[in-house]
């Protein structure tokens, strides 16, 4: 969840897809933050999910797992997301 203004009790919205909103107590701590390399954001997550082992992203912003590559022949792909 965000905020789409200053001073609400709570958060009033979904967070966006390709980014992940902290859960806190102020605006500033549940502003949307960008999904990093490596990691994919669904709408309304509240962290990056990596990549899983055997596939990779370079890129910031995803949004799915399906914006997960699989990893190049000739490459090792940890378990852990690439950054």
């Amino acid at each position: 969840m965000m905020c789409t203004a200053t001073e609400l009790g709570e958060p009033d919205a979904l967070c966006p897809a390709g980014k992940y909103c902290i859960p806190g107590t102020d605006n500033a701590s549940v502003l949307p933050k960008d999904c990093p390399a490596g990691y994919y954001c669904p709408a309304g997550s509240d962290r990056p999910w990596p990549c899983p082992a055997g596939t990779y992203s370079a890129e910031t912003l995803d949004e799915a797992l399906l914006d997960c590559e699989l990893c190049t022949a000739g490459w090792y792909c940890p378990d852990v997301a690439m950054d």
